[in-house]
């Protein structure tokens, strides 16, 4: 048998299925965050934006925080202390969280914790090597580089803030 129709002929209204762990914590944790969120619906593992930025990250902040992207669903958001991190890096514990804190510090992701739990959200990629430059952290040779990707997939050129002339 068919299910009952409302009184104008249509469908009842079925609840909306309870949102995932990931969503619920992103909504209740970050919710003005600038999100990476990979462009034409599919999940990117890698934002395509950062190939030619690996010369600015130290080898073990590039590992953890590419481990970080690989570990992070289409939420871009993760939820694993450092110990987890650096049994799967092969590394000590010690040596992942002034990892999160630099990435931290250059935009790259954002910590929060709830209930005990340390939550890592990575930001939107384009937005955090904007800020890099505007603090003049990327040499002129990698800018060049990044600048050439940057027009090749339609984004606006990233620019350095003037340096003041004169005076001090």
């Amino acid at each position: 048998m068919s299910e009952a129709l409302e009184q104008d002929g249509t469908q009842p209204l079925q609840p909306a299925p309870k949102p995932n762990k990931a969503v619920r914590m992103l909504a209740k944790l970050f919710p003005d965050a600038p999100r990476y969120i990979p462009r034409k619906r599919s999940y990117s593992a890698m934002p395509w934006v950062l190939r030619r930025a690996v010369s600015l990250f130290g080898v073990r902040e590039w590992q953890v925080l590419t481990y970080l992207y690989l570990r992070t669903g289409p939420e871009s958001l993760v939820w694993m202390n450092d110990k987890q991190i650096a049994v799967d890096l092969g590394v000590g514990h010690r040596k992942v969280g002034p990892h999160i804190h630099s990435l931290a510090a250059k935009g790259l992701l954002r910590t929060k914790e709830h209930d005990g739990v340390r939550y890592l959200l990575l930001l939107d990629p384009e937005a955090a090597l904007r800020g890099m430059v505007a603090r003049g952290e990327v040499p002129e040779r990698v800018l060049e580089q990044l600048n050439e990707d940057f027009e090749t997939i339609g984004l606006q050129p990233l620019t350095p803030l003037p340096t003041a002339v004169g005076g001090g």
